[in-house]
């Protein structure tokens, strides 16, 4: 019992650096913010107190609504493009085709560049005159005669192809790995028993790949509600608020139009929302073990 006390205290001592980083640079940035929230500052005079008014401003807020909106948009669009192609390209490389080592060191390379390079590249490959995309799409009789990034309509879904395009490979390497822990033994009694490869995904590789496709799922999320850079990068929110999302939105507010105290409660809610949705997509995760 002695032992066991003096590991307890061994542990402690040894999380302390961790957990005091941790409340330094998470939990105490939250709480500030709501703290300011609660005020109406523009960083230059003193703050104001104002309660929960900025709170209840969000309600008729048609920019911000819209921008929640446009938030999830983006989420599906995201994880649309993500895991059915990340799992798709995962499977195929799994097959030990030839040449499969260099497809996927080249999947990951862009996994590796920042997100302002991958911007700026994404916005010459949409550009209307000169860009690669449009050029693809007049193959099959598209005609676009702006770039994706200026429709309304388009400019969501090209974001989030780009969003999608970026961390493809680390979702497909995910996978990979996920589908080499299957145990070999249920994959050469299935193979005796004369099941095809279709047959072998729906009923082996995608059941015990759920905790896998779940944790993918968790991370597209996480990703989303942080796509301010691509939106700023891409479009800064246009065209007219069309791409607005809440973290570019709340820049604006903060540091274009000085309200740092609605800037604040924006960011509170955002964490709000990022908390509220994790937890929905947990869920659908299965309690029950999986046994080989």
């Amino acid at each position: 019992m002695q032992k066991i006390y003096r590991d307890y205290r061994a542990i402690i001592v040894l999380l302390l650096p961790a957990l005091f980083f941790y409340l330094l640079f998470c939990l105490l940035p939250i709480v500030e913010s709501f703290v300011v929230s609660l005020f109406r500052w523009n960083m230059m005079n003193g703050k104001t107190w104002v309660g929960l008014q900025n709170y209840i401003g969000m309600i008729s807020d048609d920019v911000l609504i819209r921008s929640v909106k446009n938030l999830f948009i983006l989420l599906v669009v995201n994880i649309v493009f993500s895991i059915p192609i990340a799992f798709i390209l995962a499977w195929l490389l799994t097959l030990r085709l030839a040449g499969t080592k260099v497809v996927r060191s080249m999947m990951y390379i862009p996994n590796l560049l920042s997100t302002v390079a991958v911007g700026t590249l994404w916005v010459y490959m949409y550009h209307p005159d000169y860009g690669i995309v449009n050029q693809f799409l007049a193959l099959f009789h598209i005609e676009m005669k702006t770039s994706l990034l200026a429709n309304s309509y388009t400019v969501l879904p090209a974001i989030g192809f780009v969003m999608a395009w970026q961390h493809i490979g680390f979702y497909i390497l995910l996978y990979m790995v996920g589908m080499q822990n299957i145990p070999s033994e249920i994959s050469d009694s299935a193979r005796i028993d004369g099941v095809n490869h279709w047959q072998k995904i729906r009923y082996i590789t995608l059941p015990m790949m759920r905790p896998v496709i779940h944790v993918s799922l968790l991370l597209l999320t996480t990703s989303a509600f942080k796509s301010f850079d691509y939106v700023f990068v891409l479009t800064k929110g246009g065209p007219n608020r069309a791409s607005e999302v809440l973290s570019s939105y709340m820049y604006d507010v903060g540091f274009l139009q000085m309200n740092m105290g609605y800037a604040a409660a924006m960011g509170f809610l955002l964490f709000i929302m990022c908390f509220l949705v994790s937890k929905f997509i947990s869920m659908f995760e299965g309690k029950e073990e999986i046994h080989y």
